[in-house]
This record gives structure tokens, C-alpha cells and sequence, in this order.
């Protein structure tokens, strides 16, 4: 079975389980209850709000996995007193999400940490009003765009080797964007933009052609905003982990993903606690594994072994075949998630190879 199919067939059976209710689930089950919401959203854009960083950093990482397009908005850490610069890495990552945004695109799911959402950021208006579009066909001034960019804080240099600066050389204009992913290099022929290409900035070769790009040139802290007035209507605001009542973003939320109340239980999977080697060397846990794994097969469960790697599915089928147990009856998932979970009422076991092999302790601390 094809990954995407196998996918599929993994939320099909957990959504007509869990129906509306999110309450129940194991921490280790969050992540995959938070992709069966959000697959389910039909368009919406879905935010979710973890309770702090290291929560929302662990839980972004097995939602990734679970879910492609997950965003993490990074923290700008900045040492208190200190006079140094946020990382530009992480600066750009969190305006090229703010840029789309206000673009209204579709973006997410979005994870962010609940003392983000009251966080002051750029304004949607000061992004708008800082976007220096340009196309192929439009006509540039080189002078007019330089004046803008250095009143900007952007940095003319003979070639561009980072964010934030430009260079120009005859009728070439590169520069590289506070948010864009990659330094643009436009070719002009008299003052028509002739191309636009993304280059690399180690080798200086473009890369590919595009259409069209955004430069952010203004002042983006001239006028800033919580970052929850970036939040639509229409948007799904989901909070992860026991409920704060107090929290601000509380408001906003529809649904909570907890641990506590009365909704399907989704618990963690019973042999989370193996060890290094247990699998392998305990022979009674093996023994007690598989016959573990006879039962849920024998009664109609759906189990899921979930491994970041073709090596640890083959490892974990010779082991299979030592017990006579049939791999065939395991639905193999390439994904990397640390942490497996059972659902009963949907007679589903999500197995992580990182538990069964005993990797996953960073993780569970």
C-alpha cells in the first residue's frame, strides 16, 4: 500500500472514531489527533496553541510528521539586556508565515506557544505597506530601489552574502529579502525587468526562474500588532494540553486536545517503556510483545509500525519472522514520530520504532 493510501486509511478509521470529541487523548496521541483535525478542517486554516516552547517544539516535530506543511512560528530568542541581533534565520521564517498570512494564503497548520499569541510582531498593514513587488515586464528604477532599500536598513555590498543586502552590477539587481527563502538576482533589459531568478549564495549561479518576488523594504517595526490579530474569522483555533481558562487565546479556541474529560481515550502504547536492546534481548517482553500484537490482529485491530527508515521496517520484520508473526499484517508507515499510541475504540495501535527499540527517552522526558 501506497504511503498516502495507507495514510488515508490510518485518519479514516481514527475520525470515525473520535467524531467531534478531542478530550482523551494520550500526549503521545495529540499530534495525530491535531492531523485528523486539521485534514478535516476543509480549507480552514487551524491554529494550534501549546502551553510552552518545549511542548510546542515536540509536538510540531509528530505533527510534522503526521500532517505536510506544519509551521512551527519560531521564538526570537534574544538574551534579556543583551544587544545582540535576533537570528536572521528565524526572523525571516517568522515574516515569510506573517507575509502569508496577510496574503490570505493557506498556511499551516500553524503551531505556535501560548505566550506568542498576545506577542507583538509586524503589523499586517506595516507588511503590506512595505512590499516592494516586482514582476517581469515592470519597469525598474535601480536607483529608486537602492534608496528605498538602504532607507530600509538593507546594506549595499559588492555581492550579496546574506539577508538583508543588495548589490548592483550593470543591469543586475540582486537582493535578498528579510523573509524570502533564497537571494533574487534580476536582470534588466534597458529598464524593463527582463528575468527574475533565485540564486545560490555560496556558487553566485541562479538556481530557477519565477514570475515574480516580494522585498520587504520598510520599517516592519515601525507599527506592531499581537500576533492574534492575524487571525481570521474563519479560522480554527485548537488548544493542546490541559485547558488554561485564563489564557487569553482561550477565546479564539473551538476545540481543546487534552488528556482529561470523557471522549474516545486514546492512550500511550504499552511498550513505550522498552529500552535500549529490550526488544531484541529481553525474550520475555519480546514474547509478550507479540502476543500482543496476535491478539489486536485476531480481533480486527489495525496495527500501524511507523519507522523513519526502510532499515528499522526490515529489522523489525526479521524479528517478526523469528515469532512467527506476519509482517503482511502491519500497515508500515515511513514517518518519523517518537511516540506510538493505542485506540481501542477505533481498534487502531500506532507503533513508533523509536519506543520499540528503546530511542525515544530524550523524547519522553
Amino acid at each position: 500500500m501506497k504511503k498516502s493510501s495507507a495514510l488515508d486509511a490510518v485518519f479514516a478509521r481514527a475520525a470515525a472514531a473520535l467524531g467531534s470529541a478531542f478530550d482523551g487523548v494520550a500526549a503521545s496521541a495529540q499530534p495525530f489527533a491535531a492531523a485528523v483535525l486539521a485534514r478535516n478542517a476543509r480549507g480552514k486554516r487551524v491554529w494550534f496553541v501549546c502551553p510552552d516552547v518545549k511542548t510546542q517544539e515536540h509536538f510540531a516535530a509528530e505533527l510534522a510528521a503526521w500532517h505536510e506543511g506544519t509551521r512551527l512560528f519560531p521564538e526570537l530568542e534574544i538574551p534579556e539586556g543583551s544587544e545582540a541581533l535576533p537570528d536572521p534565520e528565524t526572523a525571516a521564517e517568522r515574516l515569510e508565515i506573517l507575509r502569508a498570512l496577510d496574503d490570505d494564503s493557506f498556511v499551516g497548520p500553524i503551531v505556535l506557544h501560548a505566550s506568542q499569541w498576545e506577542q507583538d510582531v509586524p503589523s499586517a498593514p506595516s507588511l503590506s505597506g512595505a512590499l516592494l513587488k516586482l514582476r517581469r515586464g515592470d519597469v525598474l528604477d535601480f536607483r529608486e530601489a537602492a534608496d528605498r532599500l538602504l532607507a530600509s536598513g538593507y546594506e549595499r555590498t559588492p555581492q550579496v552574502t546574506g539577508r538583508g543586502q543588495f548589490a548592483i552590477r550593470g543591469g543586475i539587481f540582486d537582493v535578498f529579502s528579510w523573509q524570502a527563502p533564497l537571494p533574487v538576482r534580476v536582470e534588466l533589459d534597458d529598464l524593463t525587468i527582463d528575468s527574475i531568478r533565485t540564486f545560490d549564495l555560496d556558487g553566485q549561479m541562479s538556481l530557477s526562474e519565477v514570475p515574480d518576488c516580494e522585498i520587504l523594504a520598510g520599517k516592519l517595526n515601525a507599527r506592531l500588532a499581537p500576533l492574534a490579530k492575524y487571525v481570521r474569522k474563519a479560522d480554527l483555533v485548537a488548544g493542546i494540553g490541559d485547558e488554561d481558562a485564563e489564557a487569553s487565546w482561550k477565546r479564539a479556541a473551538a476545540v481543546q486536545i487534552s488528556e482529561g474529560g470523557d471522549g474516545p481515550a486514546l492512550h500511550p502504547q504499552p511498550f513505550a517503556d522498552f529500552g535500549a536492546g529490550d526488544l531484541v534481548l529481553d525474550t520475555v517482553r519480546r514474547d509478550r510483545f507479540f502476543r500482543q500484537l496476535e491478539d489486536w490482529k485476531n480481533d480486527g485491530w489495525m496495527i500501524v509500525l511507523a519507522a523513519g527508515s526502510e532499515g528499522e521496517m526490515e529489522r523489525f520484520s526479521e524479528l517478526a519472522a523469528e515469532h512467527h508473526f506476519d509482517a503482511d499484517a502491519l500497515t508500515l508507515l515511513k514517518i518519523p514520530i517518537a511516540r506510538g499510541f493505542t485506540f481501542p475504540a477505533a481498534r487502531l495501535a500506532v507503533l513508533a520504532d523509536a519506543e520499540l527499540f528503546g530511542r525515544s527517552a530524550s523524547v519522553r522526558a
